[in-house]
Order: C-alpha cells, then sequence, then structure tokens
C-alpha cells in the first residue's frame, strides 16, 4: 500500500500543473435541450480540467438537471451526470482553436415512476475561440450513448443523446 501511495505521488508530481504555467482550466456550460421532458429548456453544467501535455486535456464535467412539478402528483424529473472527459487540442489557427473529445461517465435519471442508473460513453469535437490567452468561448457537439435508457428526448427515454453546448472556459 505504501508502495502504491509513493508511485501514485510520483504520478501526481508529474502531471500535476504548475499554477504559473496556466494549465488548469474552469469551464461553464449552457445547453439547449429542444427534446426535453418540459420542451425548450436550458441547462448548465460545470468542470475543471488539467491540462497535462501540451495538447492533451483532462477534465472533469458535473451535470444536474432538475425540473420540478412537470407530473401530476409529486412526480418530478431529475438528472445527474458526472464525467470525465480528454480532449486532444489541435494546432490554434489564429484566435480559433478545434479540439475533439472522448468522455467516459455515471448518469443517473429519475423521471415520473422511472429510475435508471447508467455506465456513459461519448464523443465529440468543438471549437473554442479565443478572447485572450487565458479565456475562451467554446462551441461543441457531443454524442454520449449508456448502456441504459438514462436520456429523455421526446418524453421517451432513450440510450443516447445528441448536445450542442456553449461555454466559456478560462485557464490560470
Amino acid at each position: 500500500m505504501i508502495f502504491l501511495a509513493a508511485v501514485l505521488s510520483n504520478v501526481w508530481l508529474f502531471v500535476a500543473p504548475n499554477p504559473s504555467d496556466g494549465r488548469q482550466e474552469l469551464q461553464v456550460y449552457v445547453s439547449p435541450d429542444f427534446e426535453g421532458v418540459t420542451g425548450d429548456t436550458i441547462v448548465v453544467d460545470a468542470g475543471y480540467g488539467l491540462l497535462i501535455k501540451d495538447r492533451l486535456l483532462i477534465s472533469g464535467l458535473a451535470m444536474l438537471k432538475t425540473v420540478e412539478d412537470i407530473a401530476p402528483g409529486e412526480k418530478d424529473y431529475r438528472f445527474r451526470e458526472l464525467d470525465v472527459a480528454c480532449e486532444y487540442l489541435f494546432k490554434a489557427h489564429g484566435s480559433f482553436q478545434p479540439y475533439v473529445r472522448v468522455l467516459l461517465g455515471m448518469a443517473w435519471l429519475n423521471y415520473i415512476n422511472e429510475k435508471q442508473s447508467g455506465l456513459t460513453f461519448g464523443a465529440g469535437t468543438g471549437l473554442k475561440f479565443m478572447l485572450t490567452d487565458s479565456t475562451a468561448i467554446d462551441l461543441a457537439l457531443t454524442h454520449r450513448s449508456s448502456n441504459e435508457r438514462v436520456f429523455i428526448n421526446d418524453f421517451k427515454l432513450q440510450k443516447a443523446d445528441l448536445e450542442i453546448r456553449l461555454g466559456l472556459r478560462v485557464r490560470f
């Protein structure tokens, strides 16, 4: 056990960012959901990332959707998802920097009489527009799938979801 702790601490020292290098990133996204349980809705999620190599970013994203009183009685809609994403950042072209992303996570859904949880996985692409050296507006398209029906589209439980995100990223 001590050996494992020593190895992990040395790995962390290797990949841990130096705050002065601008290798940490905060992410906030706003996503329109045109097929949600109440029709058109806006979803907000947040994340934290570490740039572990020049063009490789590892991040964690958390999403929480809660819609109260959409069904008769005491039934509500709640969706929670935690993801770990890996992004490859391509060379910037002026103020634009394209990237590709893969993600793996877990989702939990409570909808009317359904309670589901499932492993989620997905891939996507995005384009960052650099406002400054440390701040960017991000537009991303992500397709996610699950081993269970944890996504809702047009009031139906499904195993896949396509999402558009608009976000702000700040590197420090």
